[in-house]
């Protein structure tokens, strides 16, 4: 019975209806529950769905290679949401569950008044104090869920986790969660949860961790976006541990009192298994969820993307990398400087991106995948010889059909790398995270559908149908008692087929203190074991630093690889330069890859010495290789100090004075000033990126004075702009206003400068390039130099219409009776655009006080109808006593536009009349006697005014709505949008977000439907279930069914086509297949990607324009564009 009760709901009726069903399922679900023992937090029971065959039959949905065989190991009720996983050494599972996304976890586009007060924030505690302030009525919604880690254990050996238990569980602090990286090594797993970093153990074997030790704290400074979470956990060839976090931010006090903090990015860190000498290993990351390491010790992760026609990235992970990613570029409509100067485009990716990207960063190897979730690399073993080398990544796409495993290579290229074979693996499935068993099994985690989690949860295993005999020796090795292991078997451990096994073997020599079989080892013939040789011995001369003599002989080794480790390892653990003689000597190297590593290490080991090498290599060969840029710049910042540096801004190569200029932007230095003068623009674009965007203050003088820029340059035009406004000064004004009139400068620069001039006297305290929280300060001057506007409004007012608009925007913020005429004849003007003329209107009232009066109500019946309500608005504000009568003749003769305009203004006014008329419009609306359109309006005043005859009318009118309506509250959104607000909407709000899923005319995302013709064929009320809706119509191709014929076979596919006969469905191998309706026994459909709750978060002004926007899109897409640029 439960299978046919899970059968008949499938996805998404069953979500609609567990509610009801909750008591029943509780009851079945503790029927067929697996053991789980008991805890400090018994009384959480979150809602997870009990047992049914779900799961078996949405395998049947997969794309899974032919050579491998499924199965199902794991499901609901024994883990539910699962947001990541790891096996320990005995073979056991480890699951991350959440159950506090959007209850505790909050995501800020749905708190977009917190906004502002998210990007000042600089700690933990700022975010606590946020959550009080805003949420002081609901603090119990931030508490009432936990995160929590399962422990699924086989104790049968049959490859099925029968045994379930709670392993820690109480993660529902006011700021924690959400609980995403695992690791477990003995019988501690690692946990990393904001905003802590936790080492757990089970003291007792019961299957519950009774101790619990706090290694870090302060993570998660921001809200952010849902997701961007502390996470990663990996263990590096170094013996520390690695991991990483989202563009959360962080604030962290070290164990040995430095503070580590960039509040506004997300980043990777390494630190010993004890938690002490914390480091950051790189930064400028958007949401690096899972970091990998490659044979070599090169270290991996995916990004995602903006949300914003940006693409997710491919990164390799240098050390002290800045990847470019700031948080506060999330909320510019154009993602600022990540967009306009290309950041996230791999390296020479097409002429703008060469012209455009910034020296600073290290760029991605590939734009791959669009929600990069869990990552793995390749064991060594259990699939055929073509995945060797290979990563396997989750790409999370909140629809099941669009979602899977990836799998890819990399290969040299100069001194890093780039993408090859790239190809689905496992597809049909929303996976969180892979790895591999010790077993060979590729195993994976479903979220199952949507994104906030549905109370289920399955963890399936994907095996070689022709297992190597390493399926039983790896895992008996792996759970083998380490310390008694004799030192002669490590030693062999170390050129094993499994990388897991040879890393074990190091750890566990290194642990030993077995020098002399280590060194022994560096003599053997396979490369791998001589490599974790050098890194086991790395790892001893945290106490014996004298073992590090041994690595000095092979940087002169034949295979460069070799060479490659011992100079990397030299450069991490050496506490002096006694080494780097023959590690320069490498500067010289052939191998891109062995200068690369050079570099760093001399860098680290700080020797002065190095530096005239360093300088030749960058001259000589870093200019068309960034990894390679980038190390010579950290040889540099090592080698030599502020003054040095500074000192680089004379020297020939334009390659060296950039990467001084970046090293001297690491150290936040002033002397970056010193290559303002430098001749070629490169350079100073990059020192102008430093002191606006560190920022350098100390700068912004000397920036604020350049005069030497290219009229296209506009990362340095928009940046010298900034500097002047900041200063604020008439001086600086006067700067402002000469760049504004000039016709050489694009039409971008020209806007933003007369922008800054209508904002000069109440600035934002956000930064005007990078939406930083930078508050100006000091005096914005005694407004004198106002006079010099006039000369360059009048000038602009004569040219392109968009700059005449900005330039009226001015006239009206610093009125003038000189401007007056000139005002005039523009509102008279009928060939004028008819926001040139409301612009001068208003300009023209702000100017005269109280004159014009003639004019405005000529204005009254202008052709132009965004004039007419203009006039009668300044009008109101000039006589609000008359309110009622200048508009009373609105509703029977004005346009939808007009009575929109006139009902908003209407409710600002105070005077008996205007309630009087707006109370008499409501209740035509009532009596059905309004046009839709401005429904929407009309409820939002009454309710803004909120006297209990507005109260009583509105209860009047929704107590005649029909209450079984799907779009109750919503019906009165279909029409009376702004389809121009709308696209502003579409591509530019951070809380829509709707160009991360979708393309229009090539322009998005491509994990949703393609819109470009979506308002051609479908109506008004579908356009709206789409948004406020989402799974009640999925788009064709994009719903997921499972179809159960009367012939007993399943079929599993997304739908492209039906009609009253046929269902036309693609599966995940790609074939077409038509299904005859009366075949169809029954058939379930999954929840839609698109996320469920825009409804509330967005304004219903918003969604009513996004309607309009949609209906206008009635054209084929234009599959020549490649995405916003």
């Amino acid at each position: 019975m439960v299978n046919r009760v899970f059968r008949l709901f499938g996805a998404s009726q069953w979500l609609s209806v567990k509610l009801s069903l909750l008591f029943l399922v509780s009851l079945l679900g503790a029927a067929s529950c697996l053991a789980t023992n008991g805890s400090a937090h018994e009384n959480y029971e979150p809602p997870v769905l009990g047992k049914s065959d779900e799961g078996e039959l949405a395998l049947q949905g997969f794309t899974v290679p032919n050579f491998l065989s499924s199965q199902l190991v794991a499901a609901e009720p024994d883990l539910a949401n699962p947001v990541v996983f790891c096996f320990d050494e005995q073979g056991n599972l480890f699951v991350a569950e959440t159950f506090r996304q959007n209850n505790g976890v909050e995501d800020n586009r749905s708190h977009m008044d917190w906004l502002e007060d998210d990007l000042r924030s600089q700690t933990v505690a700022d975010r606590e104090a946020m959550i009080r302030k805003y949420e002081s009525d609901n603090l119990e919604k931030y508490t009432a869920h936990h995160d929590r880690i399962r422990k699924l254990t086989d104790s049968d050996h049959d490859g099925i986790y029968d045994t379930s238990t709670v392993y820690s569980d109480g993660y529902n602090q006011i700021v924690e969660g959400t609980g995403a990286g695992l690791l477990a090594t003995g019988n501690s797993v690692y946990y990393t949860c904001i905003p802590n970093l936790w080492k757990l153990t089970d003291k007792d074997n019961d299957g519950r961790a009774d101790s619990k030790e706090k290694l870090h704290s302060g993570y998660g400074v921001r809200f952010a976006f849902r997701g961007h979470d502390l996470h990663g956990l990996t263990w590096g060839p170094d013996g520390r541990l690695y991991f990483s976090i989202g563009d959360r931010g962080y604030n962290v006090q070290t164990a040995e009192g430095t503070t580590l903090a960039r509040p506004n990015t997300g980043a990777v860190f390494r630190c010993w298994p004890d938690g002490s000498e914390l480091e950051e290993f790189a930064y400028g990351l958007r949401n690096p969820q899972e970091l990998a390491f490659d044979d070599y010790g090169n270290l991996f992760t995916g990004d995602n993307n903006s949300d914003a026609a940006d693409e997710a990235r491919w990164v390799h992970v240098c050390q002290g990398m800045d990847a470019g990613w700031r948080m506060h570029y999330q909320y510019l409509e154009d993602r600022g400087p990540w967009h306009r100067e290309r950041m996230w485009r791999p390296y020479e990716w097409d002429a703008e991106t060469t012209a455009r990207q910034p020296s600073y960063i290290v760029p991605p190897i590939a734009n791959l995948g669009n929600g990069p979730s869990g990552l793995v690399y390749y064991p060594g073993w259990g699939l055929p010889d073509r995945y060797a080398g290979h990563f396997f990544m989750a790409d999370f796409r909140g629809t099941t059909g669009l979602s899977g495993i990836r799998s890819f290579a990399v290969k040299p290229k100069g001194a890093g790398f780039e993408l090859i074979d790239s190809h689905n693996f496992i597809w049909g499935t929303l996976a969180t995270d892979v790895d591999f068993g010790y077993d060979g099994r590729v195993v994976l985690s479903d979220w199952v559908q949507g994104w906030d989690g549905a109370s289920r949860g399955r963890i399936y295993a994907f095996k070689e149908k022709d297992p190597s005999d390493l399926a039983t020796e790896v895992p008996r090795l792996m759970a083998a008692d380490w310390p008694q292991v004799s030192v002669e078997r490590l030693v062999e451990l170390l050129a094993h087929t499994d990388r897991r096994l040879r890393l074990k073997a190091q750890y566990e020599l290194a642990a030993r203190k077995e020098v002399q079989a280590l060194v022994g080892a560096l003599s053997n013939t396979n490369q791998l074991a001589r490599i974790h040789a050098i890194w086991g011995l790395g790892q001893i001369s945290r106490s014996q630093p004298e073992v590090l003599n041994q690595l000095d002989p092979l940087l002169e080794d034949a295979d460069a690889e070799i060479a490659v480790q011992a100079a990397s390892t030299l450069g991490d653990c050496a506490r002096d330069d006694k080494h780097a003689e023959p590690i320069v000597r490498l500067l010289e190297h052939e191998s891109d890859r062995v200068k690369y590593h050079a570099a760093l290490a001399l860098g680290k080991l700080k020797s002065q010495a190095a530096a005239p090498a360093l300088l030749k290599m960058i001259a000589e060969g870093s200019g068309k290789d960034p990894v390679l840029r980038h190390a010579g710049m950290m040889g540099l910042a090592g080698a030599l100090d502020e003054a040095q540096l500074a000192e680089l801004s004379k020297h020939n190569s334009t390659s060296v004075r950039l990467a001084a200029v970046v090293a001297l932007r690491r150290a936040k230095s002033e002397r970056v000033v010193d290559f303002l003068a430098d001749s070629e623009e490169r350079v100073v674009t990059e020192a102008a990126r430093a002191i606006n965007d560190v920022p350098i203050e100390s700068g912004t003088a000397q920036l604020a004075s350049y005069t030497g820029s290219s009229a296209t340059n506009g990362a340095l035009l928009h940046r010298v702009l900034h500097a002047n406004f900041r200063l604020g000064s008439a001086e600086h004004a006067r700067v402002v206003i000469e760049m504004a009139g000039n016709s050489d400068l694009s039409r971008e620069i020209r806007l933003e400068a007369l922008h800054m001039l209508r904002d000069w006297k109440q600035p934002s305290s956000l930064d005007r390039v990078t939406n930083k929280w930078r508050p100006v300060t000091g005096d914005r001057g005694d407004g004198s130099f106002a006079v010099m506007l006039f000369p360059l409004i009048s000038d602009i007012l004569r040219e392109t219409p968009e700059l005449k608009v900005a330039a009226l925007e001015l006239a009206a913020e610093y009125p003038a009776q000189q401007l007056e005429a000139q005002l005039v004849e523009i509102v008279a003007d009928t060939n004028q655009s008819a926001v040139a003329r409301q612009e001068a209107l208003e300009a023209l009232d702000r100017a005269s006080g109280s004159g014009h009066e003639g004019l405005l109500k000529t204005c009254l019946n202008d052709p132009a109808e965004m004039l007419r309500s203009t006039s009668r608005n300044i009008l109101v504000r000039r006589h609000p006593e008359q309110a009622a009568a200048i508009m009373k003749d609105v509703f029977s003769e004005g346009s939808v536009s007009e009575k929109q305009a006139a009902i908003h203004k209407l409710s600002e006014v105070e005077s008996t009349g205007a309630r009087a008329l707006l109370l008499e419009w409501f209740r035509l609306m009532i009596a059905g006697k309004v046009q839709p359109e401005i429904k929407l309006d009309l409820l939002t005043a009454a309710e803004k005014i909120g006297k209990p005859s507005f109260k009583a009318a509105i209860a009047e009118y929704q107590g005649a709505l029909d209450a079984e309506d799907d779009l109750l509250g919503f019906r009165e959104l279909l029409s009376g949008g702004n389809a121009e607000r709308g696209k502003q909407i579409f591509f530019g709000s951070a809380a829509a977000s709707c160009q991360r899923c979708h393309k229009v005319q090539g322009n998005g995302g491509a994990v949703g439907p393609e819109l470009s013709g979506v308002g051609k064929d479908n109506p008004r009320e579908y356009l709206l279930e789409a948004i406020v809706l989402p799974s009640k119509a999925i788009a064709k191709g994009f719903d997921t069914a499972v179809l159960f014929l009367d012939t007993g076979k399943t079929v599993t596919g997304i739908i492209t086509d039906e009609n009253e006969e046929n269902l036309i469905l693609v599966n995940p191998a790609g074939e077409t297949i038509l299904v005859r309706k009366e075949e169809i026994e029954e058939r379930t459909i999954g929840l839609s990607g698109m996320p469920d709750g825009l409804k509330e978060t967005l304004p219903k002004s918003d969604i009513r324009d996004l309607v309009e926007y949609l209906t206008t899109l009635r054209s084929a897409p234009d599959n020549s564009s490649h995405g916003a640029e």
